[in-house]
């Protein structure tokens, strides 16, 4: 098994490649191990998340997404998030604004 690849009751992550493959529940109890597993993930070289079989992903999910589009924009990559059930099925999603783009206006 990967270094960081996770099998657990309600849910697992494998990685193959570039991605991350997550599948089950992604919630309040595991979310902490989710957010490693991800870090580590993406500082090994995985630039994109398939959540194509996971059943339930909560908000804290979408806050570990985010911290590992930072990680990857110091890189100068997107972080690619594959889901189907999200408009065509994919995105790219980025934190901080990409490399020589606007910043966020003071408010």
């Amino acid at each position: 098994m990967h270094p960081c690849s996770v099998e657990d009751e309600t849910w697992a992550a494998t990685v193959v490649g570039d991605r991350l493959h997550v599948r089950g529940e992604i919630d309040a109890d595991n979310v902490d191990e989710f957010a490693r597993v991800l870090r580590s993930a993406v500082t090994a070289g995985v630039s994109k998340v398939d959540l194509s079989e996971v059943r339930f992903f909560a908000v804290a999910g979408v806050r570990a997404l985010l911290v590992a589009a930072d990680l990857l924009h110091e890189k100068g990559q997107p972080l690619t998030v594959i889901d189907p059930h999200v408009g065509r099925g994919r995105c790219s999603c980025s934190a901080s604004p990409p490399p020589g783009g606007p910043t966020p206006a003071a408010t």
